[in-house]
């Protein structure tokens, strides 16, 4: 978070002061950068992170929205936050409008589901001999 503090600070000494509805990040000529300039630079780099696509041919900038949302998401889980009265935030920086539509993170990985199903069975129990 520091460190997006910093670039704010330092974009706003070289260009003036951004309002909330302006882009975020700019390129050396004071011009907000697109997405496709984003995507574009991530195509060349994406070998060199060794980031292993699941499902698609390549991954996708997109793939690391989705794995930071339900690590996140995992985290609260393991660490005993309440993630219902907490996804308002995560929905939030997701810019999701509605938190429904955060909700679907809640079972979007194996990983999610097996420690939903250990609660569950923590709470209401479980046959320990099914697999």
């Amino acid at each position: 978070m520091q460190k997006l503090t910093d670039y704010k600070s330092w974009i706003e000494s070289k260009i003036g002061l951004r309002s909330l509805d302006d882009a975020f990040f700019y390129n050396t000529g004071g011009t907000p950068i697109s997405l496709r300039s984003v995507e574009d630079a991530f195509k060349l780099i994406r070998r060199c992170i060794n980031a292993e696509p699941v499902g698609y041919k390549n991954v996708r900038l997109y793939d690391f929205r989705h794995t930071m949302a339900c690590n996140t998401i995992q985290r609260w889980t393991e660490q005993g936050i309440d993630v219902n009265a907490n996804l308002h935030v995560l929905s939030t920086y997701l810019g999701h409008v509605k938190p429904a539509d955060t909700y679907w993170y809640l079972s979007a990985t194996p990983g999610m589901l097996e420690l939903g199903c250990s609660k569950y069975e923590e709470m209401f129990g479980g046959d320990q001999d099914e697999s």
